[in-house]
């Protein structure tokens, strides 16, 4: 068994420069506290990102940074003495490097679309006022309807705080806005890691060498059926991505790949795809190549039995492309799976 790695987005101390000298116009009132968030990092599937920094988490994990220019949420929620919600706040931030060439990055407050993407680096800071708070954290930030609520479909990726287990929860903490003239008025909130909403499918293709010379895709791509159906705002902070069991009817088309000639002059592709969870013991998920072999259209397809597919795990497939009398076969070799957290 493969775990999966565990995705961090390490914030460094080089936050301070970014919003020290923020414009007075920027500031609302000042008896606000401005935040400054701190991701302690993001936990998903293998594959998303490299790179590492260390902090707790079980043996036999690995721990990588959030990609600069990812975008994500901060929302704030304020709590009463029952710890209901009377109030939410939210903001956009960016992952962006400190100094160029450093490799150091940090949050800075922006401005997004509603697909998350970056617009500017121009962004208001988070400002609440004294209280108890909890806090999340959900990339990419995308729209978010009324109740922080988000339609994900499959193929996407969506990182983001969750409850469900200690490791990734979200951050209670108390606020206060009692300060010295000489102390800063910048409350520093560390949060805990993000989550991988979603499942990952992931093949390795390789060919063997002595009559295969090259291995591509097709624009049709690798055609993905027996996926869980998409519906409207199936994700929130509270609830998450439900598993779908029984008869699944969810399409989708991956036309991204990887490829490139190992080592040995053997070539190989390499496709991965989010999909939402979907149980795939009673009815398979089937898998379509739409491959080119040796510039001749080759298809082949796999049917993906008696798993489920849970989010926050990363599914490996691993096979061989060879020619028998003629025809271009697969043999799948092994199969890896794992997830990037063991929880007891």
């Amino acid at each position: 068994m493969i775990f999966g790695i565990a995705f961090w987005c390490a914030m460094s101390l080089g936050w301070s420069a970014c919003n020290n000298n923020i414009d007075t116009d920027k500031i609302p009132d000042d008896n606000l506290i401005q935040v400054q968030p701190l991701l302690s990092g993001s936990l998903v599937a293998d594959g998303f990102a490299t790179g590492t920094r260390a902090e707790n988490l079980p043996d036999g994990h690995v721990i990588v940074s959030l990609p600069e220019g990812s975008t994500l949420w901060i929302i704030a929620e304020k709590l009463d003495d029952a710890d209901k919600v009377i109030s939410t706040s939210k903001t956009a931030y960016v992952v962006k490097e400190v100094s160029e060439g450093t490799g150091v990055t940090s949050l800075y407050p922006c401005e997004v679309d509603d697909d998350g993407n970056l617009l500017s680096i121009d962004g208001t800071p988070m400002f609440i006022s004294e209280g108890k708070y909890k806090f999340w954290a959900v990339s990419p930030a995308r729209k978010l309807e009324d109740n922080n609520f988000l339609t994900v479909k499959n193929g996407e990726e969506l990182l983001a705080t969750d409850e469900r287990y200690f490791e990734t929860a979200p951050t209670k903490i108390e606020v206060s806005a009692n300060w010295s003239d000489d102390e800063s008025r910048i409350e520093v909130i560390k949060l805990n890691p993000l989550f991988n909403q979603t499942a990952q499918l992931k093949f390795t293709i390789t060919s063997e060498a002595k009559w295969i010379h090259s291995l591509e895709l097709l624009a049709a791509g690798v055609e993905y059926s027996g996926l869980q159906e998409e519906t409207v705002n199936n994700w929130s902070l509270a609830g998450h991505l439900q598993t779908d069991y029984g008869m699944k009817n969810g399409l989708y088309r991956e036309t991204e790949y990887f490829k490139g000639v190992n080592s040995d002059g053997t070539h190989y592709l390499e496709v991965t795809t989010p999909i939402l969870p979907v149980n795939a013991i009673a009815t398979p998920v089937v898998v379509l190549f739409n491959v080119l072999i040796n510039s001749v259209p080759s298809p082949f397809s796999v049917m993906l039995t008696e798993k489920d597919f849970k989010a926050g795990y990363s599914y490996h497939y691993k096979g061989q492309v060879k020619l028998q009398d003629g025809v271009a076969v697969i043999v799948w070799q092994f199969v890896e799976w794992g997830t990037d957290v063991v929880f007891d």
